[in-house]
């Protein structure tokens, strides 16, 4: 399950950004971005590591950019 490998990895081979990274973010850019939030917040590993690839340097290109929700927002219940 690729969530959990990323689970302590900034990239996919550790902390070092490869041809890899390149490859599977290409690969993975047309499911991910039919992501419904909720599926987004199930994957957080694989969601924390697609937000950081699409903003390398030179990498996004042509495909559009997946939007993902840093901050939960929660109602005052007082």
């Amino acid at each position: 399950d690729l969530n959990s490998y990323l689970e302590d990895k900034v990239y996919l081979t550790g902390y070092n950004f490869t041809l890899a990274d390149i490859l599977l973010y290409y690969g993975l850019h047309r499911f991910v971005v039919d992501l419904t939030v909720q599926e987004k917040e199930k994957y957080l590993n694989v969601s924390r590591w697609f937000c950081h690839i699409q903003h390398y340097p030179g990498i996004r290109q042509h495909l559009s950019s997946v939007v993902f929700i840093k901050n939960r927002l929660y109602t005052n219940s007082h």
